[in-house]
């Protein structure tokens, strides 16, 4: 009797515990909190042939910091590459994540030295955070949802490098922006969290920074009375994205972040100039960008980079078609269920339009600068990857008009859900056979 009374009491507080999990988190934010730290926890643990970009290289600029060094270090050698020295006191370059900023790093720092922890400790908050985007974005939960639940954005978080936090507070700024637009009657409650992840835009990867542009759709969509306002809100967002990065900029602009020995610091201001002072040939190069075979470029490692989405992230295992199409259709689904309502208009997407193609031309110029023109100035450019772009994944979305998509019954509202619950269900669980299964 006391048994069944004990019990009857656990089963009530697990569901009222429950309910408010609902209340406070949202369904979809929930689902997607769950889900992603349940397969991300089972990658980390079982993973057999881990497949990061760059993982060693982030791993390397990880151990520097947490050992109290926040800034990359010369090559003793003077060979212009920067690194770090690691535990057995011998230097390792790592010059492609040198100039990443500590903050990039922080989730990983609390996994202590241990790869399995910090990438444990990565996926945990960084799947919190995307959670919380999901949540505030209001009416575009399941557009964050399906760009969250993409294999290519799930798998940047489960690793502790750069692209996991930029990952997420890229879709918490934009988030912010859109909920501040539904907000009509209270916009100005998110500010301070608006001007917080400002800042944060400037402490992850540099290309981000333009994403601060998309806080001037505040004063574009702001009532007559509110418009003076945003306008300040918007341009104190701008500086504190600007300010924070160029105070990292000077920091590190003693530092060539090429991968190339060749490509010295020297080499690599030059290359700078070079792009600023042949705009026409850089806009060449770009536009080329987008219509040349990835076979072309005289890069062996760019049908890799550029098949990301559809393959999985990194070179040591790229997943088949069989395994990745059931999540991309699931994402899809969600995507276009997300956009049936639309609070952009023509003159908000011409701006979300300006700060796409901004950021494409700011990461184009990136690579090549990097690269020290392995691609001449004018030609296609090769070293782009499909990771570069999570950033812009909801903004081009946002480009979209509103599809109007509605259901006859509540009946096949709940037969959708359960269809796209299963094709996650299974994209996923294919994905962890073809990292955590022997092949020979």
């Amino acid at each position: 009797m006391n048994v069944g009374r004990g019990l009857s009491r656990i089963s009530l507080a697990c569901k009222n515990f429950w309910n408010f999990l609902r209340e406070k988190i949202g369904d979809v934010a929930l689902f997607y909190l769950g889900f992603t730290i349940l397969f991300g926890t089972i990658l980390i643990l079982f993973d057999k042939r881990r497949s990061w970009p760059d993982q060693i290289p982030h791993w390397q600029r990880l151990y520097q910091i947490a050992h109290g060094h926040m800034l990359a270090q010369p090559s003793p050698n003077g060979d212009g590459t920067f690194g770090g020295y690691m535990g057995n006191g011998h230097y390792v370059p790592f010059s492609n994540t040198a100039v990443n900023t500590p903050f990039a790093y922080f989730p990983g720092l609390l996994g202590f030295g241990h790869v399995r922890l910090a990438a444990f400790s990565t996926l945990v908050i960084c799947a919190c955070l995307i959670a919380v985007a999901i949540r505030m974005s209001g009416i575009y939960e399941l557009v964050f949802c399906g760009v969250s639940m993409l294999p290519i954005v799930f798998l940047s978080i489960c690793w502790p490098g750069a692209d996991a936090v930029t990952s997420a507070f890229s879709l918490l700024f934009v988030s912010c922006v859109l909920r501040m637009l539904q907000e009509k009657d209270a916009p100005f409650k998110f500010v301070p969290l608006l001007l917080l992840l400002s800042l944060t835009l400037g402490l992850i990867k540099v290309t981000c920074v333009v994403l601060v542009l998309l806080a001037w759709l505040l004063p574009l969509y702001s009532r007559h009375k509110d418009k003076k306002k945003m306008v300040v809100v918007a341009l104190v967002a701008t500086l504190c994205t600007a300010i924070v990065a160029l105070i990292w900029v000077v920091l590190t602009s003693g530092i060539s972040p090429s991968t190339n020995s060749a490509i010295d610091l020297a080499r690599y201001t030059q290359v700078k100039k070079d792009i600023i002072r042949h705009p026409l040939l850089m806009i060449r190069s770009f536009l080329l960008s987008f219509v040349q075979p990835i076979n072309l470029t005289g890069d062996q490692y760019d049908i890799e980079r550029n098949m990301q989405l559809f393959a999985g992230t990194g070179p040591q295992t790229m997943l088949p078609a069989s395994i990745m199409l059931p999540s991309l259709v699931a994402c899809a689904i969600l995507i276009l269920l997300g956009i049936r309502k639309q609070v952009m208009t023509a003159k908000g997407r011409l701006l979300v339009l300006v700060v796409t193609v901004i950021f494409f031309a700011l990461t184009a110029a990136g690579v090549l600068a990097n690269q020290g023109f392995a691609s001449p100035l004018g030609k296609g450019i090769s070293g782009l990857q499909s990771r570069y772009y999570i950033p812009i994944y909801v903004p081009l979305i946002l480009l979209a008009p509103s599809l109007g998509i509605a259901f006859d019954s509540k009946k096949a509202l709940r037969v959708t859900k359960l269809f796209v619950v299963g094709l996650l269900v299974a994209g996923y669980s294919l994905l962890l056979l073809g990292h955590c299964l022997s092949f020979s």
